[in-house]
Formats: structure tokens, sequence, C-alpha cells
């Protein structure tokens, strides 16, 4: 994303989608939507995920490697859930968001810190 604005005045930002289907998987897609902007984030990203109902995820951060970076667990209400992001420790380059519920990795997409 080059920061610029959509039609609403929000940050653009990526939408995840799901590859693999499942029925845990699809359950969750149905349920919540999930956009990360900025791209790439600086010191801060602003995860904002839709739900259509409410529900406890746990959201982890890994680096390249699989190492664990940040592990926080959302209490997501019906509507906008907006979860500020410090990213500013992280090194620059690819890490990975994985989303679980109920134990099982539902959600997993990339952010790139700069």
């Amino acid at each position: 994303s080059d920061g610029s604005l959509n039609t609403n005045g929000v940050p653009t930002g990526i939408t995840f989608m799901r590859v693999i289907s499942t029925g845990v998987i699809d359950e969750f897609v149905k349920s919540y939507a999930m956009v990360l902007f900025p791209v790439p984030a600086h010191t801060h990203a602003l995860l904002e995920v839709n739900a259509k109902k409410a529900g406890n995820v746990e959201m982890r951060i890994i680096d390249l490697t699989g190492r664990l970076e940040h592990q926080q667990r959302l209490s997501l209400q019906p509507g906008i859930n907006r979860v500020q992001l410090d990213v500013s420790g992280f090194a620059a380059g690819t890490h990975f968001i994985q989303m679980f519920q109920n134990g099982k990795n539902v959600a997993y997409f990339k952010m790139v810190k700069q």
C-alpha cells in the first residue's frame, strides 16, 4: 500500500483471504474479516477485525524463523474491533500473524515491517 485513502477516507491496507478450506476455517472466515494497515508498517500497525459474532481469538506474531514475537488474546465483539500493534521493536522484514480459535490455527497472514 502507498498510504493512500479509500473512498471512505480510511487508509488502504491488505484484506486477508483463506486458501485452505476446512470446516473450522470456513466458520472463522464467515464470522470474521480482517484488514491490516499500513503496509509496510513502521512503528505501529492497525489490525481491524469486522466480527459478525462475539468470540475469543489468540493472536501470535512470529518472525521468519518461527520465533514468537508477540502474543495477545482478543475478545472480539460484533462489529469493528481495532487492535493497535506496536511493531517498533520488530526487525525490518517479513513477519506472520497467526490467529487461533479453540486451539486451531484459523488464519495466517503476512505483515511487512519497514
